[in-house]
């Protein structure tokens, strides 16, 4: 059950740290890349209990998979608002 909490942990602080490394160049490409990872890291995060073991019942796993999912939504879109990630190029004002 620790193992599962600490990679959720590690792999939601890469995520946010991806965001900080992509904010600058989010109009050159870099969104697509932190859009794409975050698609991936979600994958990662509803994988993860079934993956290490969490729980005996699936139920167990399948619960701590959808809060895994919630979890790291929430991640992804704190990433792209702090970091200030800019998602609206080409409009001439940026």
């Amino acid at each position: 059950m620790k193992r599962a909490f600490i990679f959720a942990t590690l792999l939601a602080a890469a995520t946010i740290l991806l965001a900080f490394v992509i904010a600058p160049s989010a109009c050159k490409g870099g969104l697509e890349i932190y859009f794409w990872s975050g698609c991936v890291a979600l994958l990662a995060f509803v994988a993860l209990p079934f993956v290490t073991p969490v729980g005996h019942s699936m139920l167990a796993r399948f619960s701590c998979s959808v809060g895994f999912l919630i979890l790291g939504g929430a991640v992804w879109l704190l990433g792209l608002i702090v970091a200030d990630v800019r998602f609206i190029c080409g409009m001439g004002y940026l």
